[in-house]
Order: structure tokens, then sequence, then C-alpha cells
């Protein structure tokens, strides 16, 4: 919540996460967060979800950190 808001704020403040509505990013990354959490909760083989919910999360996380030349 207020947390994530304010990590995801002053992220794009000092440049290091894309130039994007922070009230929008929080909804989404926490949607996601909880669904992971269900997903992982949920399955048969915990550990192995978890590897691969993680995984793309990562890799979803990643797609958001500013590049010089995008987000601006």
């Amino acid at each position: 919540g207020r947390s994530l808001h304010a990590g995801l704020k002053a992220g794009i403040a000092a440049k290091e996460i894309v130039r994007l509505e922070a009230d929008a990013l929080t909804t989404l990354i926490s949607g996601a967060l909880n669904e992971a959490a269900l997903t992982i909760a949920d399955a048969k083989d915990p550990a192995r979800t978890k590897r691969q919910v993680m995984g793309a999360l990562r890799h979803l996380l990643n797609g958001l950190q500013f590049r010089s030349g995008r987000g601006s």
C-alpha cells in the first residue's frame, strides 16, 4: 500500500523507475504480488511454483527500470 507507493514515487523521482503514474503502478504491482502469493499457496509444488513466479515477477519489475532515452 503506502510503502509501495512511496517507494515507487521515490524511484520515479530518482529516475530509477520509468516515469509512470505511481498510483497505477502501485495498484498493478500490488495485484501481481497478491496473485503470486495465492498461486504459490495453492500450488501442488510450492517450491517449483515459487521459482517460476519469482522469475516472471523479477522480469516484469526489471522492465520498469529507467534507461536513458526511455520513460522521460
